[in-house]
C-alpha cells in the first residue's frame, strides 16, 4: 500500500518539475540537456549534473523501449520534458529537482504547505529510497535510510521524544514516510492512506498481544500516538 501512495507523489513531482522547468526554459530538449539551466556550481553539483544530462541524453538520442519517446524523436526531432518524465525514475526526477536553480525549486515546493525547497530536497531523497524498497519487494517495516527527513512541525506536534538533539522516530524509518506523505499528499489522499494503514495495522495486531504490538511499532519507528499524525 505504501508503494501506491509514493507513486502518487512521484507522478505529481514529475509534473511540477517538468511544468516549471519548461515554463522558464521552453519545451526544447536542448533546454534540459544544457548544463547552464541547472545549478552548475561546485564540484559535486557539476559532477551530478553531468551524470544526469548523460542519462537524459540517452533517452532522446537513441531508440528506447518507450514508443512515445521514439515517436517524438522521429516526428519532431524533439522530446519535451513533460514527455520524457514519464520514463524517468523517481530517483531521476528527485536528483533533477535537487540540481535545479532555486527559483524553480521554490515554485515546485510552494505547491506543498509548510515545507520549503531545502526541506523538500531532503524529503524526496528519503522517499526515493523507500519507494525503491517497495518496488523491489524488499522488507519494508524495518528499513532505515542513512539520511533523514528534516525536523518538521509534525515532530513537535506529536511530541516525539529526542535522544540528544535528534528525534527518535520519524526521521529515517517507516514513520518518516508517514510524516512525509502528510506534507506531499492532498488531504483527501492522505485521509485514505491513514484509513488504509490503520485498517491493515488493526487486522494484523488482532492476532498478537500488546507486547508484540509495541515491538512492531519500535521496528517501524511508530510512536504510540502515530494515528494523531
Amino acid at each position: 500500500m505504501f508503494l501506491r501512495y509514493l507513486i502518487k507523489v512521484e507522478n505529481e513531482v514529475k509534473f511540477l518539475v517538468s511544468y516549471y522547468f519548461s515554463e522558464k526554459n521552453g519545451e526544447s530538449q536542448n533546454a534540459y540537456l544544457d548544463e547552464s539551466n541547472y545549478n552548475y556550481v561546485g564540484k559535486k553539483n557539476k559532477r551530478d549534473i553531468d551524470r544526469l544530462i548523460k542519462i537524459l541524453e540517452g533517452y532522446v538520442t537513441k531508440p528506447t523501449d518507450y514508443h512515445y519517446i521514439n515517436h517524438a524523436q522521429k516526428k519532431y526531432g524533439n522530446v519535451p520534458l513533460w514527455v520524457l518524465t514519464n520514463a524517468l525514475t523517481f530517483g531521476n526526477i528527485s536528483k533533477m529537482y535537487m540540481l535545479l536553480p532555486q527559483d524553480i525549486q521554490i515554485k515546485v515546493s510552494k505547491n506543498y504547505s509548510y515545507i520549503n525547497e531545502r526541506q523538500m530536497v531532503s524529503i524526496l531523497a528519503v522517499m526515493v529510497k523507500f519507494r525503491n524498497v517497495c518496488g523491489h519487494g524488499e522488507r519494508l517495516f524495518t528499513y532505515r535510510t542513512a539520511d533523514s527527513i528534516p525536523d518538521l512541525a509534525l515532530h513537535v506536534k506529536l511530541n516525539i521524544p529526542k535522544k540528544g538533539e535528534q528525534y527518535k522516530n520519524g526521521k529515517n524509518d517507516l514513520f518518516a514516510i508517514v510524516i512525509a506523505l502528510r506534507y506531499l499528499l492532498s488531504d483527501a489522499w492522505y485521509k485514505d492512506f491513514i484509513k488504509e494503514l490503520k485498517s491493515l495495522m488493526d487486522e494484523y495486531l488482532k492476532k498478537h498481544d500488546s507486547m508484540y504490538a509495541q515491538k512492531l511499532y519500535e521496528k517501524m519507528g511508530f510512536p504510540n500516538n502515530w494515528e494523531k499524525v
